[in-house]
């Protein structure tokens, strides 16, 4: 003898004994599996979705930032956790901060290694707060290139907008400040391509690819 049960899943009719009238609940595997989840008592920090944590787990949550699913929502709202004040790094610079690499720090550029020097309230520093040694070095030395090249900005020397340090002899390492002059983009554009000349295409005259 069959018995017609409604499945509290998906809502489909099925057949089952009668002799597991009291057993068979669920219309398949996939059903029952999905009934066997316990029931949702949490809601997602940072998504609200609703999900369920066992108790131990709620006990080991309740020191941190909230409830997450999953961990990119834990990720998340570690990054917003993180913003401003809630860093524990807020507000320190320099040497004050664990990430601080130095004072000065090398910087690859194409095959060039140059020095980065932690300068923050130099006018022209970069977002990092450094600027090149041997440019340092040229505002340092201002009298020995001639003041037309720079600006006087909060009581520094500034190499102006247009004007770049060149190594005279190519040694980036070497930046003695009888080895460095200024040059307008142009002059070390014309310097570099005299040291390294580049074929061009007679046809297209365009520059042939090495």
């Amino acid at each position: 003898m069959l018995l017609e049960k409604t499945c509290p899943i998906c809502g489909k009719m099925f057949m089952v004994p009668f002799r597991r009238k009291d057993t068979a609940k669920y219309c398949s595997p996939s059903c029952r599996q999905e009934g066997l989840k316990a029931a949702d008592n949490i809601v997602c920090t940072t998504c609200k979705k609703p999900f369920h944590l066992k108790k131990y787990q709620m006990e080991r949550y309740h020191r941190t930032m909230g409830f997450f699913c999953c961990r990119e929502c834990a990720r998340l709202a570690k990054v917003d956790f993180m913003k401003g004040e809630g860093n524990h790094q807020y507000g320190l610079r320099g040497a004050r901060n664990a990430s601080f690499k130095g004072e000065e720090i090398p910087n690859k550029n194409n095959c060039i290694v140059d020095i980065m020097v932690y300068v923050p309230q130099h006018p022209r520093a970069d977002k990092n707060g450094r600027v090149t040694k041997h440019r340092l070095i040229v505002e340092q030395n201002a009298s020995l290139f001639g003041l037309d090249f720079f600006d006087f900005v909060n009581g520094l020397f500034v190499l102006k907008d247009g004007y770049i340090v060149h190594h005279k002899d190519g040694n980036h390492d070497n930046n003695d400040v009888e080895n460095l002059e200024v040059l307008t983009r142009g002059e070390h554009t014309s310097i570099h391509n005299k040291l390294n000349p580049m074929d061009r295409d007679k046809t297209t005259g365009r520059f042939k690819k090495k």
